[in-house]
């Protein structure tokens, strides 16, 4: 892939990835103001649509992936609950245990999740040709 594909193609990635923050956003908002819903709830429901949205725009928009959704989902989905879990385990570590200051754990989960999002999206769930298919 050239340089110009590849910085067409993160931008793409970070189109989606603000989309789905801004979705995101709109929807645990929406849900716990308007709707009444627990502030936990909302959040867990926000972010499962969202993580639908965001596996649809990376594969349709983002990587243009021809690879089946049988293959591709469930990959997506382990890439995304391991995100989750980076995101919900730095500020426990970084923040309570390290004593360092909550930006510190916010931008490190800011940062490294995407990035290796990326890296794993690109490599081994919307690359028909990097990984054999599940069974």
């Amino acid at each position: 892939m050239s340089l110009a594909s590849r910085l067409a193609q993160l931008t793409r990635f970070g189109v989606v990835g603000v989309s789905c923050a801004v979705l995101y956003a709109s929807l645990a908002w929406s849900l716990t103001v308007m709707a009444g819903l627990p502030a936990i709830a909302a959040s867990v429901l926000a972010y499962a649509i969202c993580g639908v949205f965001s596996y649809l725009g990376q594969k349709l928009f983002t990587f243009r992936s021809d690879v089946p959704h049988a293959e591709a989902a469930p990959r997506f989905l382990a890439v995304f609950l391991a995100g989750i879990s980076v995101a919900a385990l730095a500020p426990m570590l970084l923040t309570d245990r390290m004593h360092l200051p909550p930006l510190v754990a916010i931008v490190f989960a800011g940062a490294v999740v995407p990035a290796l999002n990326y890296l794993i999206f690109s490599l081994l769930v919307f690359d028909r040709g990097a990984a054999a298919p599940m069974r």
